[in-house]
């Protein structure tokens, strides 16, 4: 599994990928930002808990703030999906 970080894709168990964020949604362009929250879901079933608490869904959460509806809209869904998966 990749992250990604500043332009930089890095595996997960790298230890320079652990220290970073898993991605920065600050793209100008919605559709990257959308787009972010639609991976971040489809990678949820291979993530741990853990990854998903931490990591996940605070960037999942700053997109459901985003200014755009779409954007919103994906992650709404995504985070909807992430709070299933927590409970189950």
């Amino acid at each position: 599994m990749l992250m990604y970080h500043s332009h930089k894709a890095r595996h997960v168990g790298d230890p320079a990928a652990s220290e970073q964020p898993l991605c920065t949604p600050r793209s100008q362009v919605p559709n990257i930002r959308f787009n972010v929250a639609k991976m971040l879901e489809r990678l949820m079933p291979l993530l741990e808990a853990q990854v998903m608490d931490q990591t996940v869904r605070p960037v999942l959460q700053e997109l459901k703030e985003d200014s755009d509806t779409d954007v919103r809209f994906y992650a709404g869904q995504a985070l909807a999906a992430c709070d299933n998966r927590m409970v189950s």
